[in-house]
């Protein structure tokens, strides 16, 4: 007998000998074992669907949140920039720009005047992208006239490691559980 034989037979004698190939391999008709496999089965499957439709879920809440900052954006800060920008109070546009990167998910905000046809960079803060998650330019008016535009751009990155730590979180705990029920 060969070396590798010899060690092939100690690893299906191992095989045989733990509890796990026992629990699996249904000999004769050992009905207990097949019920709880298929119980173990079926759970699994039930908790993986579960939690891909908490995630679906989470993403949707994460999605509408960055939405719902922008308007913020739009609601809060387009007056006193578009005053700031009129009044040309460079320290004011930086404060206000500011604290828009300071908001949740924002990855890129720009403000921009209007001169004639040209536009012009007065202020921008973050990283700069060729694509964006998500992004929206604003027209900056002051008294009825537009004088620049401000554009925000928000990223996923936030959410996405949220989603995957919860992901990870359910999965294992779900996984304890059905352990913990089956035995």
């Amino acid at each position: 007998m060969s070396p590798d034989d010899k060690q092939r037979k100690t690893v299906d004698k191992a095989l045989e000998e733990s509890w796990w190939r026992h629990l699996f391999v249904f000999r004769g008709n050992n009905l207990s074992k097949r019920i709880l496999f298929y119980i173990l089965l079926c759970s699994t499957c039930f908790a993986f669907i579960v939690t891909l439709l908490q995630l679906a879920w989470d993403y949707r809440q994460g999605v509408h949140l960055i939405e719902n900052r922008i308007n913020q954006i739009e609601v809060s800060y387009l007056s006193p920039l578009s005053a700031s920008l009129w009044d040309i109070n460079s320290e004011q546009v930086e404060v206000l720009v500011e604290g828009i990167m300071k908001l949740p998910d924002m990855q890129y905000v720009q403000v921009m005047e209007r001169f004639e046809n040209r536009k012009m960079e007065v202020f921008s803060k973050g990283i700069r992208a060729s694509d964006y998650d998500f992004e929206r330019e604003f027209d900056l008016v002051y008294k009825d006239e537009i004088i620049g535009s401000l554009f925000v751009a928000a990223s996923l990155t936030q959410v996405y490691q949220q989603l995957w730590q919860k992901a990870m979180i359910i999965l294992v705990s779900q996984f304890i559980k059905t352990l913990l029920v089956s035995v």
